[in-house]
């Protein structure tokens, strides 16, 4: 039963659930970690289950569901036996946290353009902190693991206390010409190549007195190692070129 077609529907199924798109779903609990509460809700859901997997999915999953829905409903609540992060246990329970993640990137794209009056980074938080809830007890390979991390770097970058003080220091323009290390007011320009001299370690340290000294306190440790990653993924082709 666990194919491609299989772990998009569920996909789909959670992705229009974390959305709220089907009033039916919001009597269920299908989004809880608690296996029996889970079951429970599974079984007196079916209905509503099949609704959206015939609405959202391949076809040929409705009645594949339909038809094997006690094993599949056992599939989704028995933590298996054997450990391994290819038990379909494990395999189509993460397909929750996919959807909570791809309704997170969404909302990012959407908070990006909104003017900022309109923007609220507790939303964006809030879904970032439903993923990380949402992978502990699961099993996710290496690579599955990086993904989800790495994309919950993007909000903690994008959506923080510093990127809020950096914006603020562009609206407004300070001086900042006792800061030697800040060359041609580079803390204003928006290229990629002077935002990777902004986040290098070697000027970390002269990044941090910026921020603490106009926002009131180091907003740069929290964001240290996702500045990190932004060095090894942004800017490797720039310092190579």
């Amino acid at each position: 039963m666990l194919n491609h077609k299989t772990k998009n529907c569920f996909l789909k199924f959670f992705e229009a659930v974390v959305l709220k798109e089907f009033g039916c779903s919001s009597r269920f609990e299908f989004l809880t970690k608690d296996n029996v509460k889970k079951r429970e809700s599974f079984i007196a859901g079916k209905e509503c289950f099949l609704k959206i997997v015939k609405q959202k999915c391949h076809p040929d999953r409705h009645n594949t569901f339909a038809y094997y829905y006690e094993e599949l409903v056992d599939t989704l609540t028995f933590i298996p036996a054997h450990s391994g992060c290819s038990e379909t246990y494990y395999r189509l329970n993460a397909q929750r946290c996919y959807a909570q993640k791809n309704v997170m990137e969404q909302e990012i794209e959407n908070q990006l353009l909104r003017l900022p009056r309109f923007k609220n980074v507790t939303e964006v938080m809030v879904k970032c902190k439903e993923i990380q809830d949402c992978m502990e007890g699961l099993c996710f390979t290496e690579d599955e693991q990086y993904e989800i991390e790495f994309s919950l770097a993007v909000p903690e970058l994008t959506v923080s206390h510093f990127t809020v003080c950096i914006q603020t220091i562009d609206k407004e323009l300070p001086e900042f010409s006792k800061y030697h290390c800040l060359k041609n007011r580079s803390i204003f320009r928006k290229t990629p190549e002077f935002l990777c001299e902004r986040y290098q370690k070697s000027k970390r340290e002269c990044l941090r007195a910026v921020t603490k000294d106009y926002c009131g306190r180091d907003v740069v440790k929290p964001v240290e190692k996702f500045l990190d990653e932004f060095i090894d993924l942004k800017c490797k082709d720039l310092s190579e070129s």
